[in-house]
């Protein structure tokens, strides 16, 4: 992997992009666009199990955002890519058992 702290945090901003902006999902996706916050990665930057994920974004990413399966489509596969960056660079919270 090339950068996947890069990746986190680009996928980062199109998760936020994706939940924070108004309107309805294609015009939101079209947000995460313009702010190239996932656009910038390389598969390189991600972990091996995200690679047919993001290749699929890809494909998906160059058709019809207004056609709403599609923008579903890519939203659910924006969040399953974080996700799988995210397990690799997070630690899980432990919590604290001392008395």
């Amino acid at each position: 992997m090339a950068d996947i702290f890069y990746a986190y945090e680009k996928f980062t901003v199109a998760v936020h992009q994706l939940a924070e902006s108004d309107g309805p999902l294609p015009e939101r996706l079209r947000h995460a666009f313009v702010s190239k916050s996932w656009t910038a990665v390389s598969e390189d930057d991600l972990p091996k199990d995200a690679h047919e994920a993001y290749s699929e974004l890809r494909k998906r990413a160059q058709g019809d955002l207004d056609d709403v399966e599609n923008a579903r489509q890519i939203a659910r596969l924006i969040c399953e890519i974080h996700t799988a960056i995210s397990s690799r660079v997070t630690k899980p919270r432990i919590p604290n058992t001392a008395p």
